[in-house]
């Protein structure tokens, strides 16, 4: 049948797809290193608040820290999986990414509404 991949054809590595590969790694870990920034940014922010206010965003910050792990595990996995996982590993990659980029969102609004008061 034409079209049809044989399990030699997919492990079978691309020099071309590894570059792919570490390229979307590279940009990934990028990525994974802003968010650390913007979380330690968060960090500084909610020191300046009341008791209150600083134990709510601690306990923002401590699961955006924990999504953060969880998606930089995701990306050890795609790295390790190599070229024959790959789309498989991106969605769950960028799932984690989506999930810690919609945690810090929203972080970063509450802690603009706690500055606002």
């Amino acid at each position: 049948m034409m079209g049809d991949e044989t399990t030699n054809d997919v492990l079978r590595t691309n020099p071309e797809d590894n570059m792919d590969l570490q390229a979307l790694e590279r940009e990934y870990r990028e990525k994974l290193e802003d968010w650390r920034q913007e979380i330690q940014a968060l960090k500084d922010q909610a020191a300046d608040t009341s008791d209150e206010a600083r134990d709510s965003a601690r306990q923002r910050i401590d699961e955006l820290e924990r999504q953060r792990d969880a998606a930089g595990r995701k990306l050890d996995e795609l790295r390790d999986a190599g070229h024959h996982a790959i789309a498989e590993m991106k969605v769950g990659v960028e799932m984690a990414f989506k999930d810690l980029q919609q945690g810090i969102d929203a972080a970063r609004k509450a802690a603009a509404r706690r500055a606002g008061n």
